[in-house]
């Protein structure tokens, strides 16, 4: 983190970070963080554009809230102020909405952040501002609401070709959820898979999906236990791997992505053994988000803090993407 943050306040033309806290602006970094996007933007290099908003949503979501008075005195680097923030999503988001979306923005051996995954996060980081910043047009933020939610409905749209194997086998899931007369949320495609969620209250839900590639036999039910978990493998992979030995049939295991640790449980089953019996399917869909619900305050007795994962738009569809990758 010293190393970033020097880096970043010598390229914007201070050398010694500490005069920032008499004489500068303690924003220049993030000022020219914005530059760059907005440079980079205007000249068509739109994975550097990606790249700064990439670094910009880390910083914000995994090391800003960490840092405490010392912390802040020696980088000088808070989080984003909320301007910048926003024009930053508005330089990157067209840019990663060009590139293609498995396209790896930046990662490394314990995740990756591709361009889908980034457009989504720049569409809600601009719809969720407000506040007044020009840069921020009309229409950047009519293209971050169609990227949040796209129209037409996805299901009105013709499937990825790769995807329309899974896309079928769903929508035999639906017509058996429909009969059952379960609600559910049409999440429309990840990469490599397509999905719904379903909810019964607060606490209870669910997200059921089919993965392409040659997996479109097998349905899966992936419930969050825990969100943006304590990074600590030893610890998380402990409690996860005594949970599942005590109960092997809801396993819960560590998914650790470059943008936040979670702790889900799964179960997964060949299409034909649900279809020809709903009424345990229908069981299965009930239980496995009381079970999470039960396993959470264990986890958290060993050690592991997170948040609950709760029914929004942003924690469907990355349980969606977490689901099958």
């Amino acid at each position: 983190m010293r190393k970033v943050s020097a880096d970043i306040f010598a390229a914007a033309g201070v050398r010694r970070a500490e005069d920032l806290l008499t004489n500068g602006d303690p924003e220049v970094g993030w000022r020219w963080l914005t530059a760059v996007a907005e440079t980079a933007a205007r000249r068509g290099d739109l994975h550097l554009a990606g790249q700064v908003f990439a670094f910009t949503s880390f910083w914000n979501l995994n090391i800003a809230h960490l840092l405490g008075p010392a912390d802040w005195l020696e980088l000088c680097l808070s989080a984003t102020p909320k301007d910048l923030e926003a024009r930053i999503a508005a330089a990157a988001l067209p840019c990663l909405l060009q590139l293609p979306p498995g396209h790896v923005v930046t990662g490394n051996e314990t995740g990756q952040l591709t361009a889908d995954a980034l457009a989504f996060f720049a569409a809600k980081t601009l719809t969720d501002y407000q506040g007044t910043e020009p840069a921020v047009t009309a229409e950047i933020l009519e293209k971050a609401r169609q990227t949040v939610s796209p129209e037409p409905p996805p299901e009105a749209k013709a499937a990825a070709p790769w995807l329309e194997p899974a896309v079928r086998q769903l929508s035999k899931i639906k017509n058996l959820l429909d009969e059952a007369g379960l609600k559910y949320a049409d999440l429309g495609e990840g990469l490599n898979c397509v999905g719904v969620g379903l909810t019964w209250d607060k606490g209870g839900w669910a997200v059921v999906s089919m993965a392409a590639g040659g997996l479109e036999d097998a349905v899966t039910i992936t419930v969050g236990v825990l969100k943006d978990v304590t990074q600590d493998r030893p610890t998380v992979l402990d409690a996860c791997n005594a949970t599942t030995r005590d109960n092997p049939t809801y396993p819960i295991f560590l998914h650790d992505a470059q943008q936040g640790w979670d702790v889900l449980v799964q179960q997964q089953f060949h299409v034909d053994l649900v279809l020809t019996n709903p009424d345990y399917f229908r069981g299965c869909l009930a239980n496995l988000p009381r079970y999470a619900e039960l396993r959470r305050p264990d986890l958290r007795k060993a050690g592991i803090e997170g948040l609950d994962y709760t029914w929004n738009d942003e924690n469907l569809r990355r349980l969606l993407i977490r689901s099958t990758a």
